[in-house]
């Protein structure tokens, strides 16, 4: 149409019409015109194309027959908005509401808003507005399915969990149904990941988290915590039940046969249930179920262990629980520090031997002892961790000289029974070596009595293996095992730390001081040199050197000094 035509109001209302036309098919927006009684005059293209109506099909046709608008949670009709509007002349509005387009081949989620308009001739006019918020909807859903789903096996994570975990507490206080949480958690994935890589690991929890969904009620939540940590939600399920429920979830995981590479992997899980009750929060209920679990993991593998959330015990494992996060956050943060205590020798001529401590700074700048937190790391296996902190730190120490380990001439460092009996540990230990160039004949390291009774046919090839190297070797707190002399010609050690239970009171105690004397005269036999634990005075310190022993360490010879 030429825009010069028509000079007259006939020519006028016919630009205002073509210039109308031209804006509705630039708007973003689906645009439906109606008259008074509900029937469609006019639409643009986006609204074409949202309804699957064309603007010949749609003109005259009421506009509830070109939106009939969906409930999405519901998925019932929603009603007319077009003669809701009509009747009160009100604004009407729906946001994300579903709409089919005519065919039923495709909808999209759409916001409604439906205006009355009075013309100047005083005839009515409604005005439908549709904004496609489809894309944005998906995506806004996608973000939160991601914030509140684990990433690898698609079940909810520990913040959604302890979400429906609120919404169940609420439940059980308001009509008595009882609630279960069971904790589960997998017994090999850590040997799993060593031996075969993460990809392994991956792969076993993709194919649990599949099992427990598979074993568990469709009313019931499953979600991954972290690690090889699981939970489950079981709504409306009394302790009987949930026992038994746990019991098959323990025989499918043993049962699953999981292989890598053609080799197959024994499974097991222990499990922790205690019933949800309104006094306890979801954090305090998951801790007490992660307690239980860590109870029936110490029982043996693929047990069940059922506790009250409150009880003493559970305090206590709490407790420890607390210090575990310290033990990570100070990791994190380089919070650990080392200590040195001398080993004097108590005979002329022999070198000066030293062993390093480790201790925390809490984030206030507070020395932690190691007595508080190093049960907790022992417990919930984190003393690789810290073990290989502090190889690093003492080692790196030795190489840049200037520290009080600069002037000994061999440096003690204590292993626990978790590194020992690690996959990687003596690669890993052997590499920081060779990293920092320390001569491998300055160390020694201490192992525990206990650690080696557990595994005696490991730790003799990790001693062997170390020695060939130069590294020495000492058997800590000997004497508190019950075949300790059986099999000490067995390991690979140069030195003896005799236990300090018996060297503490051995002025005193007969018994104490035969037990000294007996062994240090097996390790004078065997050409082992014997190290007295605890001396803490002058009195015991001359009863040693009466009886031989080649080395004294405690407080009353030296208090650990800052590395």
């Amino acid at each position: 149409m030429d825009w010069a035509q028509g000079q007259g109001p006939e020519g006028a209302a016919e630009r205002d019409a073509l210039l109308l036309e031209r804006v509705l098919d630039l708007v973003g927006d689906g645009v439906v015109i109606a008259d008074g009684a509900g029937l469609v005059l006019s639409l643009n293209p986006v609204a074409e194309q949202l309804t699957g109506w064309s603007m010949a099909e749609a003109i005259g046709q009421p506009v509830d027959r070109l939106l009939p608008l969906v409930d999405e949670t519901t998925a019932e009709r929603l009603p007319d908005l077009a003669a809701l509007c009509l009747a009160d002349g009100e604004t009407r509005q729906e946001d994300e509401a579903v709409l089919p387009d005519r065919y039923g081949e495709g909808e999209a989620w759409v916001n409604v808003t439906v205006n009355l308009c009075r013309m100047p001739g005083g005839e009515d006019r409604l005005l439908v507005t549709l904004r496609d918020v489809t894309e944005q909807l998906g995506m806004a859903r996608v973000m939160f399915y991601q914030a509140n789903h684990d990433a690898l096996t698609g079940l909810v994570n520990r913040k959604e969990f302890e979400t429906r975990l609120w919404h169940a507490l609420e439940n059980t206080g308001e009509l008595g149904r009882p609630h279960a949480l069971c904790y589960l958690d997998l017994d090999q994935l850590q040997l799993l990941n060593d031996t075969c890589g993460q990809l392994a690991g991956d792969e076993l929890l993709k194919q649990v988290a599949d099992l427990l969904q598979d074993q568990v009620r469709d009313s019931d939540t499953v979600a991954r915590l972290g690690g090889d940590d699981f939970a489950i939600l079981l709504y409306g399920c009394p302790m009987d039940e949930a026992k038994r429920l746990a019991g098959r979830l323990s025989a499918a995981v043993a049962g699953m046969g999981f292989a890598w590479g053609g080799q197959p992997f024994p499974l097991s899980a222990s499990l922790g249930l205690v019933a949800l009750d309104d006094d306890h929060t979801p954090g305090e209920l998951l801790a007490a179920a992660e307690a239980a679990c860590d109870m029936a993991q110490e029982g043996g593998q693929g047990q069940v262990r059922v506790v009250r959330a409150g009880d003493r015990l559970l305090a206590e494992r709490h407790g420890e629980m607390q210090w575990t996060r310290t033990i990570r956050n100070a990791l994190d943060e380089d919070r650990f520090r080392l200590r040195m205590q001398r080993i004097d020798p108590l005979k002329p001529g022999l070198p000066q031997i030293g062993e390093v401590l480790v201790s925390l700074v809490s984030p206030e700048g507070e020395p932690v002892a190691p007595g508080a937190f190093l049960p907790a790391a022992e417990r919930y296996q984190l003393m690789r961790a810290i073990d290989s902190w502090v190889v690093t730190a003492t080692l790196e120490a030795l190489a840049d000289g200037g520290t009080v380990l600069s002037g000994l001439d061999l440096v003690n460092i204590n292993l626990s029974g978790q590194s020992l009996g690690q996959p990687g540990f003596m690669d890993d230990l052997v590499k920081q070596l060779a990293r920092t160039g320390v001569d491998p004949r300055r160390i020694c390291l201490e192992i525990t009595e206990t650690a080696v009774i557990r595994n005696l046919s490991h730790a003799r090839l990790f001693m062997r293996a170390l020695r060939g190297r130069g590294c020495r070797f000492a058997l800590d707190d000997f004497g508190s095992g019950l075949s300790s002399f059986g099999y000490l010609r067995k390991l690979p050690v140069d030195y003896v730390k005799i236990d300090g239970q018996f060297v503490r009171n051995m002025v005193r105690d007969s018994v104490d001081r035969s037990m000294v004397e007996s062994i240090h005269n097996v390790a004078q036999v065997m050409g082992l040199r014997t190290i007295a634990e605890f001396v803490e005075d002058d009195a015991t310190l001359r009863a040693l050197r009466a009886l031989g022993v080649t080395y004294g360490q405690g407080f009353g010879l030296h208090r650990p000094e800052p590395v």
